[in-house]
């Protein structure tokens, strides 16, 4: 079997022929709209499922790959658009079992006589991380990653309209607005028999389907065009944007933070609008870490949406008057042991929940060794000694819901 690299330079070179646009926007169709009549049922869903499909990250590579040189929307045949899709199809499935062939060398290596030996979890290499990492499923939904947003960035509307030229919920409904632009393409423009029969057709007819302008965008969301130009700029990449830095899979993918691909100086194309509402939730984030003067602000806002969130939606489970947060646990009143971001009491049970608001960096999605270690540690493990510290001292006395309330066990 071949090695990973030599499985992406196959496949970068692919994606940069001439109307390669025409299969993301086929694998696009695939995976992320349901056909249906009259009613849209379990039968309809299932019909949409398959292994070939491919998953979120996997389309980013290959759109990812495709502007490398340039944004390419030529005119080919269907012929040539199915053959783009077969041979990104067999590359793709190749360059997964590549990865799981090297997981299982550098787990087992050559199987001893007696079985497969038992391995900790410092013994799984970074191979195995890399193909976890790579290969999992989309974290949100889309309406989850645009009303999170809105909630997200509350505290921070002021450094976005002055620094960017529009709000979040400006941001939201242009999103919302090119979502529903595109699906009225695909609705408008697919016959039943190209329904049932996924035909292709001449030209650029996939590409089409998920092409707008700014005008239309700015009727339909109700905003003026400066503010969707403004959106533009944020969210899109255009012909002079040759994503240089994605050259490996966990590389950083210029799709990421900007899905949308501009095509000339008014329209625009939107392959995937989950991938855009969740830019919209992540990408303000790191503009604002680039402001050394609002870098300490955004991460407290950061910090309290996260906490905020976890608060609100306990209370909505276990109602408010059972669920607190920011409860420091003393020993003695002068002894401090930690604070819980959140408790919960419900019945004769207690539960902690320690909030941190830490991803992935770069370098650990790499599965650098000690990156991914820090990153870990920052995100899970402190958390949980923390709330272990705190959970202790809660069971190693007795305490009652007012004693909490008033910050002390």
């Amino acid at each position: 079997m071949r090695t990973e690299e030599h499985i992406i330079a196959e496949l970068k070179e692919l994606c940069i022929q001439d109307g390669y646009l025409n299969a993301v926007a086929h694998f696009c169709l695939e995976t992320g709209y349901i056909y249906y009549t009259e009613k849209i049922g379990s039968d309809e869903v299932s019909e949409r499922y398959s292994r070939k499909n491919l998953i979120d990250t996997e389309i980013k590579t290959i759109l990812g790959f495709a502007i490398k040189k340039g944004i390419n929307t030529q005119k080919i045949t269907p012929a040539r658009v199915q053959s783009y899709i077969d041979k990104t199809e067999e590359l793709l499935r190749e360059l997964h079992d590549s990865m799981c062939l090297t997981i299982r060398d550098e787990l087992f290596g050559s199987l001893p006589s007696e079985g497969i030996p038992v391995k900790t979890s410092d013994e799984f290499p970074n191979s195995f991380f890399r193909e976890v990492i790579f290969y999992c499923g989309m974290s949100a939904h889309n309406f989850q990653f645009h009303e999170f947003a809105i909630e997200k960035y509350q505290n921070d509307n002021n450094w976005l309209e002055k620094t960017c030229g529009l709000s979040i919920q400006n941001c939201v409904s242009i999103c919302k607005a090119i979502s529903d632009r595109v699906l009225e393409n695909i609705n408008s423009t697919l016959s039943d028999k190209i329904k049932s029969s996924k035909a292709l057709i001449d030209g650029n007819f996939l590409i089409n389907l998920f092409k707008f302008n700014v005008s239309d965008i700015a009727k339909q969301s109700k905003l003026e065009k400066n503010t969707v130009q403004s959106f533009m700029k944020l969210f899109s990449v255009d012909d002079t944007k040759r994503n240089n830095s994605f050259n490996e899979l966990h590389d950083f993918n210029m799709i990421q933070a900007k899905p949308i691909i501009q095509i000339s100086s008014d329209e625009y194309l939107s392959f995937d609008s989950t991938s855009l509402y969740q830019a919209i939730y992540e990408s303000p984030f790191y503009w604002m870490m680039k402001d050394k003067g609002y870098r300490d602000i955004a991460v407290e806002n950061r910090g309290r949406f996260t906490e905020e969130f976890v608060f609100n939606k306990l209370s909505q489970i276990f109602g408010s008057k059972n669920v607190y947060k920011n409860i420091d646990i003393y020993s003695s009143p002068s002894n401090r042991l930690g604070e819980i971001d959140i408790l919960v009491q419900y019945s004769d049970r207690i539960f902690i929940v320690q909030t941190k608001s830490k991803g992935l960096t770069l370098e650990a999605q790499k599965c650098n060794d000690n990156t991914l270690r820090t990153d870990f540690k920052k995100a899970v493990q402190d958390a949980y000694d923390q709330g272990l510290i705190c959970a202790k001292a809660l069971l190693r006395k007795r305490w009652s819901p007012k004693s909490v309330q008033y910050a002390k066990v």
